[in-house]
């Protein structure tokens, strides 16, 4: 019989290849079941802090319904032109407006199932309106403000003129604190889902 069999040494070969890939497959599925868990952990994040930020955005709209309530007040307690009246009510009816927009994007947003560089692109493009927003309330609200503040110095009434201060001041303090809130939330959105899948969005920063 001019048959060879295969030596011992040959065999452990073998089985040391076959042991080594079926450790690496074992390892690679480790490595696929722990990217799964990262990724879903920081996009469960990225919905909480999307929550908390839309929430923000219903408060808005609450006290945003106030102002055109307490318009008529602009001029039966204030004595002011009606124009200014209207202009404060319409400012709020646009803030209304706005904060809607806002939190009806946000809330269309599906983190955990739309793909990472999709769900970013809508966290970038969140922050982006965000930003056109404020921009707009800072514009018009400045603009009515302008218009009282004019009015104001024209009655010299210093009841009026302190109440109107004290008021811009905590107007101004709430909407500072709110706006760095909504940019904070806005911000860890973003870092979250960038640690969803870090390796393949190192390229994106």
């Amino acid at each position: 019989d001019g048959s060879q069999k295969p030596s011992n040494g040959n065999m452990n070969i073998d089985e040391l290849k076959t042991q080594w890939q079926e450790l690496r497959l074992r390892v690679d599925k480790l490595e696929d079941n722990n990217a799964r868990l990262a990724h879903q952990l920081a996009a469960g994040k990225a919905v909480n802090y999307k929550q908390q930020l839309a929430k923000t955005f219903q408060r808005g709209i609450v006290v945003s319904c106030v102002l055109p309530i307490l318009a008529p007040l602009v001029v039966t307690v204030l004595n002011f032109p009606l124009w200014i009246a209207i202009c404060y009510a319409l400012f709020g009816v646009i803030m209304v407006c706005g904060n809607i927009w806002i939190r009806n994007y946000i809330m269309k947003a599906d983190y955990m199932s739309l793909p990472v560089l999709q769900a970013l692109e809508n966290a970038i493009n969140l922050k982006f309106r965000m930003r056109r927003l404020r921009i707009l309330s800072v514009t018009i609200g400045s603009g009515v403000i302008l218009s009282m503040l004019v009015e104001i110095i024209y009655k010299t009434d210093t009841a009026i003129t302190t109440g109107f201060v004290v008021g811009l001041v905590i107007g101004t303090i709430l909407g500072i604190i709110k706006w760095r809130e909504q940019s904070r939330l806005s911000r860890q959105i973003i870092e979250e889902l960038r640690n969803a899948d870090r390796p393949t969005l190192s390229d994106f920063d």
